[in-house]
């Protein structure tokens, strides 16, 4: 016979109600001086594969020790050998024994979790835990029987909605029978049970305070010690809880198990297990993402590395909404803002990939949870919020208890909304191209009934993203929308009143880096026609806004020896903190305090960055200027290079050419001095690896010697 060793998914004969995989019933002690919770289980297995399988595939979690293993330990991984294959059908129980060490441990306060041996896919696990009598403790599922210490604790029932259903306390005795054994001196067993798992993560302290509230029938249950009562007690807790679930079971859909607890541990991060989140503070943010991981991460299990954004961004995500439910849309802005950054800076990449694959666990982390949350919002964008929420109960309701990936999560999206989506997935997950889009004409035409307004819609790059479009008239506002599917679109809207303006994308939601050619307007205006703000400048920032670029503008003064006082006017232009940051001044010398200085005017100009020649890490400088009796001009560009989103430019290089001649009052007496050379003279600039060689200025000083000879020569 054939033997096959294939990846494992084992099943139990169910009574209804139970969870489909292995049924572990465990028996174990915690020994409070090693720390350790020993531990025997038996395990009962069903092959469903249509193939024998003649070996188990355990994984053993770090801080497990498993006694007497079959084979030796391989990644985690232990080769169990069956006696006999295990045909179709057919079940096997294993015996296992092991010892774990907690993930936290503060005194007499343990956390446990990862501490079981798991085979794959869900199951059930029924624990008999033999504990110190005075050990309050929390565990995953719903107890059985005996005394878990809180249980004696008086708690006030809060409820969430009053037209739910009663809270189905299951009765438990105060001691368990005989057939789960007895516990010695001082100690005393607990049994608890749960359906649809990996595990049991268990949570047990002395100094816990226990409170209770509900939704829809459900416990949500809160653990804390006295001295966490100021962020905790009084129901706080519970109330996070409650209102988070009830966000969670609208937007995720049905929360499948019995109860939910969220318990305070000592510093470190946040852990999310089955029911239960350990926590170090009860904020509703913090606590509403990491009860969005316990669907995204712990309802379903990821298939592959490369979808971990399926957990952490959806986590993320989902919280986001929650805030922009509440009033509050800042949060997803500065997102947006903060991705654009990298995009723009060249160091984002493909979020779908493994950890291993990113440049560092930094830009990991940033393209995973926070560009993969951008993408959400865009997918929210094109979807619209009934279609996205409509995915993501499919989603989860068809794979809960089961693997995922990104065609899982596409496949309910396409339904959903009823339309291909296979280029935003690669697009957004697969790549890290730019969106521009920008109005390449309008025309209005009266008709019978009120305006028509045409409007050509051009796309600049692959990306691709379905527009709106509003028509800003006297009276009325028209709105339409492309599909973005070509490079150039044409929509027509119409309005009751006479058109005046036309806005592509106005609300944000395209991710589209120019925004300044997202505007045309019918009527006079001054300058061109883009998105503007103006302000005056305070000297030591510039203003910078997303959605159009600023222009400061501020009264000037200095003094020279040689032209006394000049006063004129500043203006400085800004987008994004590092477009259009150009700089125009105009100024005339007065001549207050020098008698035989003339009145002149004076100027400068400075582009930097036009977003004209954008393109990812280079940058652009032009330059003119007439002040103080000189004239110049430089031009200059800088690639930079770096891949990383927290460390700075790993290589800089750039190139730029200054000229700059006296004026001509001062180049006739010059000469009269007999110097005839040209006062034209080139410098360059070189930057290498982030350093900076600073130009001579050898104008300037040649300049200075000749002007010292002249006035000795005069005097």
């Amino acid at each position: 016979m054939h033997l096959t060793h294939v990846a494992l998914f084992l099943v139990l004969s169910q009574s209804p109600g139970e969870a489909r995989g292995p049924s572990y019933r465990i028996a174990a002690k915690l020994d409070e001086v090693t720390g350790k919770l020993t531990a025997r289980a038996q395990v009962v297995v069903r092959n469903t594969t249509p193939r024998p399988l003649a070996v188990l595939d355990l994984a053993i979690p770090r801080l497990v020790h498993l006694e007497h293993p079959s084979t030796a330990l391989d990644s985690g991984i232990v080769t169990i050998s069956l006696p006999r294959p295990l045909l179709p059908n057919d079940s096997t129980t294993i015996e296992l024994a092991w010892s774990a060490q907690p993930i936290r441990r503060q005194g007499r306060e343990f956390a446990f979790a990862s501490w079981q041996p798991t085979l794959a896919n869900f199951g059930s696990v029924r624990l008999r835990l033999d504990v110190p009598s005075d050990q309050v403790v929390s565990g995953t599922g719903f107890l059985v029987c005996g005394d878990p210490g809180w249980r004696s604790q008086p708690v006030d029932t809060l409820t969430w909605r009053g037209e739910a259903a009663p809270i189905k306390v299951v009765t438990a005795s105060a001691v368990c029978d005989s057939s789960d054994g007895h516990a010695g001196a001082d100690r005393k067993i607990i049994a608890w049970r749960a359906e649809h798992v990996t595990e049991i993560a268990l949570a047990l302290s002395p100094d816990y305070r226990y409170e209770q509230g509900d939704v829809l029938g459900r416990p949500m249950r809160a653990f804390y010690r006295a001295s966490d009562a100021h962020g905790w007690a009084s129901h706080v807790a519970t109330s996070h809880l409650e209102t988070a679930f009830a966000w969670l079971d609208e937007i995720f859909g049905d929360y499948p198990w019995p109860q939910a607890t969220v318990l305070r541990t000592s510093a470190g991060p946040d852990t999310v297990v089955a029911m239960q989140v350990w926590a170090g503070n009860a904020d509703q943010l913090p606590l509403m993402r990491a009860l969005g991981r316990m669907y995204s991460g712990v309802l379903v299990s990821l298939r592959s590395p490369e979808d971990a954004w399926l957990e952490e961004a959806l986590a993320r995500f989902q919280a986001t909404w929650y805030l922009e439910a509440e009033g509050l849309r800042h949060p997803t802005a500065k997102l947006e803002r903060e991705v654009l950054a990298w995009d723009l800076d060249g160091v984002s990449q493909p979020i779908a990939q493994p950890r291993g694959a990113f440049y560092d666990s930094a830009t990991a982390t940033a393209m995973i949870e926070r560009r993969g949350e951008l993408f959400l919002h865009e997918l929210r964008a094109i979807m619209g919020d009934d279609a996205l929420r409509l995915a993501l109960h499919s989603y989860f309701a068809t794979h809960r208890f089961g693997t995922v990936d990104e065609a899982s999560f596409r496949a309910a999206a396409e339904s959903a909304g009823k339309r291909d989506l296979a280029s935003t997935f690669t697009q957004w997950l697969h790549g890290v191209q730019l969106v521009d889009y920008s109005i390449g004409g309008a025309q209005r035409q009266r008709t019978g009934t009120g305006w028509r307004t045409e409007v050509r819609v051009d796309a600049h790059g692959p990306t691709r993203f379905p527009m709106t479009v509003w028509v800003l008239a006297d009276a009325d506002t028209g709105v339409g929308k492309i599909p973005g599917h070509d490079a150039h679109e044409v929509i027509t809207v119409s309005t009751h009143s006479r058109p005046w303006r036309v806005l592509l994308d106005p609300e944000g939601r395209s991710h589209d880096w120019n925004v300044l050619n997202n505007q045309h307007t019918f009527r006079f205006h001054v300058g061109r026609d883009r998105p503007t703000e103006r302000y005056i400048d305070t000297y030591f920032r510039r203003h910078s806004e997303r959605d159009r670029i600023t222009i400061g503008v501020a009264p000037i003064a200095w003094r020279t020896d040689r032209d006394g006082w000049t006063v004129g006017l500043r203006r400085r232009d800004d987008y994004l903190g590092r477009f259009e940051l150009n700089e125009i001044v105009l100024a005339l010398t007065t001549g207050w305090d020098i008698p035989a200085a003339r009145v002149m005017p004076q100027a400068s100009i400075l582009v930097r960055n036009p977003v004209t020649l954008q393109s990812t890490g280079w940058g652009q400088q032009f330059a003119a200027l007439w002040l103080d009796g000189r004239a110049g001009a430089s031009i200059g560009i800088v690639r930079n290079r770096n891949r990383s989103v927290t460390a700075p430019a790993r290589h800089s290089f750039g190139l730029s050419l200054d000229c700059a001649h006296a004026s001509l009052r001062r180049s006739r007496r010059l000469q009269r001095c007999g110097n005839g050379r040209a006062d034209w003279h080139g410098t360059h600039r070189l930057w290498s690896t982030g350093l900076e060689r600073a130009p001579r200025r050898v104008t300037r000083r040649r300049l200075s010697v000749c002007q010292r000879r002249c006035d000795a020569r005069d005097s």
